[in-house]
């Protein structure tokens, strides 16, 4: 058994499954650092979307009030309640073009004005 142990093909396998193994462990020590940081963007774009679905939440109930419902009742619906009178403003006219200042000197006659 002792001569066996010290034969040069037996101690080249012992150490190619060992360099197999110490590969096969830093692969895995790579893939569970990937998967740690896959789960902390999940648990980041889960934040997001929680917060995202407060926001609408807020806003839901916001729009179940009675304040919103009168609101688009009378704006967008533009209906009125009983007893109330809806007075429509006509547009502002629009207003006329302006005419540019007209120059009394040219562009180099401004400049020759400048300089000299």
């Amino acid at each position: 058994m002792g001569k066996l142990l010290n034969h040069p093909i037996i101690i080249l396998v012992i150490t190619g499954f060992s360099i197999l193994v110490i590969v096969s462990l830093f692969r895995t020590a790579k893939k569970s650092d990937e998967t740690a940081e896959a789960i902390v963007t999940i648990e980041e774009s889960i934040a997001v979307a929680r917060q995202k679905n407060e926001l609408l939440a807020e806003e839901v109930a916001l729009s179940q009030s009675e304040f919103s419902q009168d609101k688009i009742i009378r704006n967008e619906l533009l209906q009125k309640k009983p007893g109330e009178y809806i007075v429509h403003l006509p547009d502002p006219p629009p207003e006329p073009p302006k005419k540019p200042a007209e120059e009394t000197q040219t562009p180099l006659e401004t400049w020759v004005e400048l300089l000299f």
